[in-house]
């Protein structure tokens, strides 16, 4: 039932989008407390997409997003329409960054198919479109949720939606680490485990299994019968 007990399966839902000029990273997570919610995740490259020029003289990017979920039977149970707009910037040439959308859907437990819709809203390009099967299930037995990377992280005690569990996650939506990137931070809840446990975490090779040099990590947690929050970080 619990797929999520490695990083080799944590990214097995990344998906890269390059459609016409636009490209984009999508990734999504699922959390399964009392109450199953969905996460979705899209990064967009800003140098990959056109910016107009506003009535205050900046220029701004603009991503038409629809996101679409619906049961086995076919039957709508989640749709949205939005725009995400990109910083506003006052030379249209300094674009070598990426902005980030992120959702937060909770339905009931179940099997559903996500349809994503994305186009760039300034071009004449024709959107991309990514299908997927999603499973959300109320953890009634010891599991964990998804893994979610993070770029970075901090405490804050105010409501977002980048906020869980009195943390703000800024995600990265993306399975490639570079080299300007020195560390891997995660995120991840475990449900329904309440005595003292020890809890591992590495990075393996993708060829042997093996963990890569010193790259692991153990922390003890005390017995809780809350959701577990384990917020990890390894060097790369």
């Amino acid at each position: 039932m619990n797929k999520f007990l490695c990083f080799l399966t944590a990214t097995c839902f990344f998906s890269q989008i390059n459609a016409q000029q636009l490209a984009a990273n999508f990734d999504y997570s699922t959390f399964n407390g009392e109450t199953p919610y969905l996460e979705t995740y899209i990064s967009v490259n800003a140098s990959t997409i056109v910016f107009s020029k506003q009535k205050n003289g900046k220029y701004q990017g603009k991503i038409g997003i629809i996101i679409k979920l619906t049961d086995n039977d076919g039957a709508t149970k989640f749709f949205d329409k939005y725009e995400l707009l990109s910083p506003e910037l006052l030379d249209s040439n300094k674009v070598d960054f990426h902005f980030i959308d992120q959702q937060r859907i909770a339905l009931p437990e179940g099997n559903y198919t996500l349809k994503l819709s994305i186009v760039d809203a300034n071009s004449d390009d024709d959107p991309y479109t990514h299908q997927q099967e999603i499973s959300f299930w109320s953890a009634k037995e010891t599991a964990f949720s998804s893994i979610q990377f993070v770029e970075s992280y901090q405490q804050n005690d105010t409501k977002s939606n980048i906020n869980k569990n009195g943390i703000d996650l800024n995600p990265m939506p993306n399975n490639v680490f570079y080299e300007e990137q020195s560390t891997l931070n995660f995120y991840t809840e475990l449900y329904n485990l309440p005595e003292a446990s020890v809890f591992s975490y590495y990075i393996a090779s993708a060829e042997t299994n093996q963990i890569v040099g010193n790259l692991a990590k153990s922390k003890v947690q005390k017995p809780n019968n809350e959701t577990r929050v384990f917020i990890g970080s390894l060097p790369l």
